[in-house]
């Protein structure tokens, strides 16, 4: 019923296998590499992509990679029905269970070989966690024995796929554009990954292709996935239902501390199960082996204080030793950002400083530890085309470096996620109020069909109300304006006239500066013809000063220095006649300032000047 454990490699080969075979595109590749080196262990290495095409394709068990039990086998009271997977700390098989009326179980059975007693105690731990769990997305224990070399537990058995092989099989047919334009949810990917293989493209997987198509084949840079909003939510359904499981651990007292796709099981209802607790822990317990010095080097459960956990999967705390429910918490939205990418945030290989991949170096630990401690991924929204911004943001919340930063409690997690398929704000996008306005009318649509109307009613009558107060305040203004002209146009009016008035009157000192500026204010109200004419008449007039002590006779001639300050008269001579006698006045200068005159002898009369 067994065969031989000399097939069989040690605990830290088998861990170091597994993390290598999970993490790859191309399991083959890591079979055959495993096989070229270790060709002893073969038929370990065959069995587990045995497992892996049962799920993808259920293509037939070649001869050297038989399991250990067949059909038809017992284990106590357990019959097997067919072989499903392998794993690292075992087999997993389908079996019924004969006193029950055949109720179909999943059997975990420990691997064969030399198992260390640490690796016996995770197998015996796992029992223990997964009996005290209850909970509607924890796969329940129902029965454990040994007899002889095989220690086993039964748990519910899961008609579904893990969500790691769903991942796989979209990797496999994204490059198909063809087939119907119907994209399916998560339930209708996982009926595509177990159905039996056919030789021609099945319709579920050419629609199941179509939630993750290429925008263009082609290209090798930039945005290249589309994926649909049925998938989104059949994703973020299935994944609060994790989170939920997982809060419930916590409460517990229990770490999964290894949440990653293929540790969660989907059914082909969409329902998600967490299927393995193999590496769970107390939180706050600090990671301990009982493994030797050889097995310290293990690249998945390490020594004392040191990481517990899938590389590709830890928070940056877990590579320092350190695990709490914000841990799974990152994990969690790892398998999130990978089941929007059909991609992980890390990859663990090293690069130039140009960003060039070292095609010859392989991951490694510390690797995987510097980019989860130090390098920002790209997010899902930048690797696929119509990822939604909150889901994008959660996804983002729950990877956040600083666990201070992350979700609180699992708990939050699955209340963000439910927020989002609501159509509810959520904690990683905090809406603005418009935006949170529009997403409650999403939510209420009748009452925001009732809220819409009485608004549109309100601004309606407010619009005409502000219109009829806006058509007043206008004529009332227009109204005022044209008083404020008409008692304009009077002042200016009465101004011209007193300005005419004071020009035709007699003269007194300084008139004439006196109606300029007067000329000059009323210019500035705008051009006016009686204005144009009373200031040109200003122009020729003479500001005349009266001067009583003015008493220099006649003169025929007068001239003023160009300063105005001295003023020449020209000599003045009449002839003696009945009525009056002879008059003669010679040349003179006087000045205006002191009054100082200055006589010429000269009395000839005719012009003068400066």
């Amino acid at each position: 019923m067994t065969s031989s454990s000399s097939d069989q490699p040690n605990d830290e080969m088998v861990e170091r296998f597994m993390h290598d075979f999970d993490a790859a595109d191309d399991q083959s590749a890591v079979v055959e590499s495993y096989g070229t080196r270790f060709p002893h262990y073969v038929g370990f290495f065959r069995r587990q992509l045995v497992s892996h095409h049962l799920l993808n394709a259920a293509a037939p068990i070649p001869a050297e990679a038989v399991p250990r039990l067949k059909p038809g086998d017992t284990l106590d009271d357990f019959r097997i029905v067919r072989f499903l997977a392998q794993g690292g700390m075992g087999e997993i098989y389908e079996a019924e269970q004969v006193s029950l009326r055949l109720r179909r179980v999943a059997l975990k059975v420990i691997r064969d070989g030399k198992a260390s007693p640490d690796f016996r105690a995770r197998f015996l731990r796992e029992q223990e966690v997964l009996a005290k769990l209850h909970q509607t997305n924890i796969v329940p224990v129902f029965a454990a024995g040994e007899r002889d070399d095989l220690q086993y537990f039964a748990m519910q058995y899961i008609d579904g796929a893990t969500l790691g092989h769903v991942v796989r099989f979209l990797r496999t047919h994204r490059r198909r554009n063809g087939g119907s334009s119907q994209t399916p949810s998560l339930a209708k990917l996982v009926e595509s990954v177990v159905e039996p293989h056919r030789s021609d493209v099945s319709p579920d997987a050419s629609t199941a292709a179509q939630s993750f198509a290429e925008a263009d084949p082609s290209a090798t840079s930039g945005v290249s996935l589309v994926v649909t909003d049925e998938y989104c939510r059949s994703v973020a359904v299935s994944l609060a239902e994790v989170a939920d499981a997982l809060a419930l651990a916590h409460q517990a007292n229990i770490l999964h501390r290894d949440v990653k796709p293929s540790n969660l099981m989907a059914e082909k209802s969409g329902k998600c199960w967490v299927i393995d607790f193999g590496l769970a822990g107390l939180i706050g317990e600090t990671a301990t082996s009982a493994e030797t010095g050889t097995e310290a080097a293990d690249r998945t459960l390490t020594a004392a204080g040191a990481a517990m956990g899938t590389y590709a999967y830890m928070a940056p705390e877990q590579f320092d030793g350190v695990a709490e429910p914000r841990s799974d918490v990152w994990s969690l939205g790892v398998t999130l950002y990978e089941l929007l990418t059909l991609r992980r945030p890390f990859d663990g290989l090293k690069r130039d400083p140009a960003g060039v991949t070292l095609t010859n170096v392989e991951s490694s630990r510390e690797e995987y530890s510097r980019q989860a401690h130090q390098d920002e991924p790209a997010w899902p929204s930048q690797m696929a085309t119509r990822v939604p911004a909150d889901l994008d943001a959660i996804c983002r919340k729950a990877m956040q470096k600083k666990p201070v930063d992350r979700y609180a409690t699992a708990g939050d997690f699955a209340a963000d996620l439910r927020h989002w398929l609501h159509g509810e704000p959520t904690a990683a996008n905090p809406p603005w109020p418009i935006r949170r306005a529009w997403m409650w009318a999403r939510r209420n649509p009748g009452w925001a069909t009732v809220a819409a109307t009485a608004c549109a009613l309100l601004i309606s009558v407010t619009v005409l109300l502000l219109y009829t107060e806006r058509l007043h305040t206008r004529a009332a203004q227009a109204t005022a304006d044209r008083e404020t002209e008409n008692v304009r146009q009077r002042d200016r009016q009465l101004e011209l006239l007193a300005l005419q008035r004071e020009h035709l009157s007699p003269h007194t000192d300084g008139w004439r500066d006196r109606l300029w500026q007067k000329g000059t204010a009323l210019a500035a109200d705008g051009p006016d013809p009686d204005l144009r004419d009373r200031m040109a008449a200003l122009l020729s007039g003479l500001d005349a000063k009266h001067d009583p002590n003015f008493n220099e006779g006649a003169a025929t001639f007068l001239a003023f220095d160009p300063k105005g300050q001295r003023l020449l008269m020209g000599g003045y001579t009449q002839v003696k006649t009945d009525d009056r006698n002879d008059q003669t006045e010679p040349t003179r200068v006087r000045d205006l300032k002191s009054g100082e005159v200055r006589r010429s002898s000269q009395s000839a009369v005719g012009p003068v000047g400066w």
